[in-house]
């Protein structure tokens, strides 16, 4: 999402309570949060209305405040002033993430972990990227949920995540309709003006239904687009190494509360690091996310392994094999290895 230019000075504080006074002592709000990377401070908790004062960097912190739909409210500690920040931007504390957490197994339709290397080793993450967004834009329904991560030096960290949980909210139930009348008696006046009066009024019902329908699931939609935007903005250097056994550890932990179908794609560099329980000459334990002997439950979770760079042929099949034997022992409902050439074709078959 544009939001105008970068500050080269500091924004005129937001509308809403005053500035913290001089010599205030503690700071507003619940916890520190920080920017995952360049995003706006807005002047209300939704645009439009809501404007741009500028932008802060990756790393820059705020203090959250309390959320707001899609945007928290926040201190910043630079302006002396509050503003609102969307959540795709944020790096929170678990506890104020704790009710979302809570909230989105019961509802979700299907829910994915994505981990993609940025390893300096792996050739496709800007190829592996791109695909995962398109496909998000495209496999997203309502409930689904969708947790994009990077395999970097430690996997498992809460900040491997790209960017917050992608969250599509459920399909909003219809309204109650009406009970259609009966056949009035033709030679009734009355019974006939009753019924086309409640013939109009569920016509009109039916309407005002679906426009409202139709306006949630086009604020969903924007939302997973943003969401999908900052996925692809975030420009970080190369890891040094690729811990993929920490984001699977992790992914299997994330899916583990969800009923519906759970996925767990992964693209990287399949020399870079073996299974979490690999046996020894695989590879495994390479990252530091993990180390060996760590188990995983994987209960009917298909795992894809996509995009998958591997250049040492007796070494790719030994590695193969490893994690097929994870996922067997950790009861995965199936795993499959595709070529970048194959992308993410038959990805949910």
């Amino acid at each position: 999402m544009a939001c105008g230019t970068l500050f080269t000075q500091a924004p005129e504080p937001a509308p809403g309570p005053p500035a913290m006074p001089a010599g205030e002592s503690s700071a507003p709000g619940a916890a520190w949060a920080t920017f995952l990377h360049d995003d706006c401070e807005w002047s209300a908790p939704r645009t439009p209305p809501g404007t741009c004062f500028g932008s802060r960097g990756p790393g820059f912190q705020v203090r959250a405040v309390r959320r707001e739909g899609s945007r928290w409210f926040v201190w910043d500690p630079s302006t002396k002033g509050f503003a609102y920040v969307d959540r795709n931007a944020l790096s929170l504390p678990a506890g104020l993430t704790d009710e979302d957490a809570a909230a989105a197994p019961a509802a979700a339709v299907k829910a994915v972990v994505v981990c993609i290397d940025r390893a300096a080793s792996y050739r496709y993450t800007g190829a592996a990227r791109s695909a995962v967004a398109r496909w998000l834009l495209s496999a997203a329904h309502p409930g689904d949920v969708f947790y994009p991560r990077w395999i970097e030096d430690n996997s498992y960290s809460p900040e491997a995540a790209i960017v917050p949980a992608l969250r599509v909210p459920p399909e909003p139930p219809p309204a109650a309709t009406l009970a259609t009348p009966g056949p009035p008696n033709p030679f009734d006046t009355g019974q006939v003006a009753a019924a086309t009066a409640t013939v109009a009024a569920i016509a009109a019902r039916a309407a005002d239904d679906a426009a409202a329908r139709a306006a949630t699931l086009g604020a969903a939609r924007a939302e997973l687009e943003h969401g999908v935007d900052q996925l692809l903005r975030v420009q970080p250097e190369p890891a040094t190494v690729g811990d993929t056994a920490g984001c699977v550890v992790k992914g299997a932990e994330l899916l583990a509360p969800f009923a519906g179908d759970r996925y767990l794609v992964v693209a990287t560099d399949l020399e870079g690091g073996g299974p979490p329980s690999a046996p020894a000459g695989t590879g495994a334990g390479t990252g530091t996310g993990t180390g060996t002997g760590t188990s995983v439950a994987l209960d009917r979770v298909q795992v894809r392994f996509v995009y998958t760079q591997c250049d040492l042929a007796a070494r790719c099949d030994a590695l193969e094999a490893a994690w097929t034997a994870l996922a067997a022992a950790a009861h995965a409902a199936s795993i499959r290895f595709s070529e970048p050439s194959e992308a993410l074709a038959g990805l949910e078959r």
